[in-house]
């Protein structure tokens, strides 16, 4: 894989905040775990993301044609319908 998953602009926007505050002093502990746990879930939903976006590139889609109520794969029969 060459780096399709890439969470290095929000830990650097983290690293940014955490030393601005620590710089100005007004970081407690506490803002340091909210703004980790922030950070955290931002850097979840952008690998989601980026999986997903994987998955679409590698996975061919599939040319089946499935039953819109319970999946099953459609069966082809010779059979006219009469309208």
């Amino acid at each position: 894989m060459n780096n399709k998953i890439d969470v290095t602009a929000i830990m650097k926007e983290l690293e940014g905040k955490i030393q601005e505050g620590l710089s100005k002093k007004k970081l407690t502990l506490t803002d340091i775990s909210l703004l980790m746990t922030e950070h955290i879930e931002k850097a979840k939903a952008k690998i989601v993301e980026d999986v997903g976006n994987i998955v679409q590139d590698e996975v061919p889609p599939d040319d089946k044609d499935n039953c819109e109520v319970c999946n099953k794969p459609l069966k082809k029969t010779k059979k006219k319908i009469n309208k």
